[in-house]
Parts: C-alpha cells; sequence; structure tokens
C-alpha cells in the first residue's frame, strides 16, 4: 500500500483497453482508495552555507557541492538536489537545467565511492 492518510474511496469506471498484439477487452469498473500524497519538505538555504547558489557560474557552484559532500556526504547532497528537480520538473525552466546538471555530476563523481554513504561527523 501506498503511504499517507486516507482521505476516502472513488469509483473508477469501466473501459476498454487494447493489448499489444491489438486486442480490446473490457476492463471493469472498482474502486480505489484515495490517500493524501507525501511532501517532501527542503530547508531553504541549506546548500548555501557552504557558499552554493544556483546563480553562480558552474565551477564555483561545484566547489561548493564538493565542500557541502565533505561535510555531509554526497547522497544526501544528491537528494537535496533532486528534490529542487522535482520541484521544477514540470517548468524545465533555467533552474531545472541547473539543479539537474549539479545533481548528475554529484551521481558521475561521487557513486560508488567511500563518500557516497558518509555520514556527518564522519572523516
Amino acid at each position: 500500500m501506498s503511504e499517507g492518510e486516507v482521505l476516502g474511496r472513488v469509483w473508477v469506471p469501466g473501459h476498454w483497453q487494447v493489448t499489444k498484439e491489438g486486442k480490446r477487452y473490457w476492463v471493469r469498473g472498482h474502486w480505489r482508495t484515495v490517500r493524501k500524497g507525501k511532501i517532501i519538505t527542503t530547508i531553504p538555504g541549506n546548500l548555501s552555507k557552504y557558499g552554493y547558489d544556483p546563480d553562480l557560474p558552474e565551477k564555483e557552484r561545484r566547489e561548493a557541492l564538493e565542500k557541502a559532500v565533505k561535510k555531509e556526504g554526497a547522497l544526501e547532497i544528491f537528494r537535496r538536489l533532486h528534490a529542487q528537480v522535482v520541484y521544477r520538473k514540470n517548468k524545465k525552466g533555467r533552474y531545472y537545467e541547473i539543479f539537474k546538471s549539479d545533481r548528475d555530476y554529484i551521481k558521475r563523481k561521487y557513486y560508488g565511492t567511500p563518500l557516497w554513504f558518509a555520514k556527518p561527523g564522519f572523516p
């Protein structure tokens, strides 16, 4: 079952569906449980304490991200950047591209290394 508080139930009416082979079949109606979605919250300015700002040039942003990775671990930073990408996925603007490139950079550089799973306070 998915997470979240149950809000109620909704009737999903029957409909026709097509298989990969092109055959049609009827899917009968059923009740679906509606749940409240889980919200990912981020703390504004959490990466800015390391000098990160999406308006900085790429080299300076990545230097700030490397400072953050040394303090908090690459996976934590990756998750924060990914949350920002998800928030902006429908607009696909300038900040979306910046956060996405920084997220992909962190994964490319640190995935599979000891810093990927490093916890705060560990060397």
